[in-house]
């Protein structure tokens, strides 16, 4: 085990770049940093899409244990809400053919398994868990990244910060900003990778996790998902490739690119290899920054 207690101040905040079922690699990746004794220190969570998903699950309290059997047992295509084929044909009204009312029922399950109601709001959320959580969206009137936090909006719930953050663009009918009625959509379309929202103070302290997308490996397209999802990657491939390149001391890159990240309907044995990866990517991480400080400490 490596133990980095000497070698650096342990992080204070833990970063989600969005990535659709990828994201579960992570749950083995912040398991390794666990066991390491780095997540001591944790004050927040920030997240994108799916990465919200995750920082949402861990700011409620969840334990490595509990959200390994979620993600094992549970078919995350049941969060598909397209089964009336009239919603294929309000997509001009809706824009979108699926609302996310199922996607919303797990939210209300996984908040009342830990004491909340489903209209907790993200200031009720901080104030309970004594964590700090921020969600991306992408605000499409403004063209801008738009901030759910119990800072910024501490009385939003926490499911419309969810939904919105997660709204992938055409599949998922975007949310409405209850104060300006603007359009709220996933927050991939302008930062997968939020660690760039964050102040250069904060990223000294935190550490981020994301893919090693920039490889430009072949990816096989069969149908409009996958379509869609090559179509996003354009811009946010090569936006992601900057910003962990610029903040590597900082970053945790999990190589499983040739996992779809649309593949909801993931097997248990997908899912179990998804999580391995992570942890693997994270174990490498930790020795590679054990290393890095131990040259310094040697040269002073």
């Amino acid at each position: 085990m490596v133990d980095l207690a000497e070698f650096r101040p342990k992080p204070r905040r833990l970063v989600f770049s969005g990535g659709g079922i990828r994201v579960i690699s992570f749950v083995g990746a912040v398991e390794e940093l666990h066991k390491a004794n780095q997540l001591t220190h944790i004050q927040e969570y920030v997240g994108v899409s799916a990465g919200a998903f995750l920082a949402f699950i861990l700011v409620l309290g969840y334990n490595f244990e509990d959200i390994k059997n979620i993600i094992r047992k549970f078919d995350f295509g049941n969060i598909r809400s397209i089964d009336d084929p009239m919603q294929l044909f309000l997509f001009n009204q809706n824009l979108g053919i699926d609302n996310g009312d199922n996607l919303v029922k797990l939210l209300h399950s996984l908040l009342k398994h830990k004491g909340f109601t489903q209209d907790a709001t993200l200031k009720q959320i901080a104030a309970a868990t004594k964590k700090h959580f921020r969600f991306y969206a992408t605000d499409l009137n403004c063209i801008k990244s738009y901030e759910f936090s119990d800072k910024a909006t501490p009385d939003a719930k926490v499911t419309i910060a969810l939904r919105a953050s997660m709204a992938i663009p055409f599949y998922f009918v975007p949310v409405r900003d209850p104060l300006t009625n603007n359009i709220l959509t996933d927050g991939a379309c302008i930062a997968n990778y939020p660690i760039g929202q964050l102040s250069s103070f904060e990223i000294q302290e935190s550490i981020g996790f994301t893919f090693d997308d920039y490889k430009n490996e072949h990816q096989t397209i069969n149908g409009a998902f996958e379509f869609l999802n090559q179509i996003m990657s354009c811009y946010w491939v090569p936006r992601n490739k900057q910003l962990y390149t610029k903040y590597s001391a900082n970053t945790i890159i999990v190589p499983c690119s040739k996992f779809p990240s649309w593949n909801f309907e993931a097997t248990e044995e997908d899912k179990t290899k998804l999580m391995e990866l992570g942890g693997i990517a994270a174990r490498n991480f930790l020795k590679s920054v054990s290393k890095k400080q131990q040259r310094r400490r040697s040269v002073s």
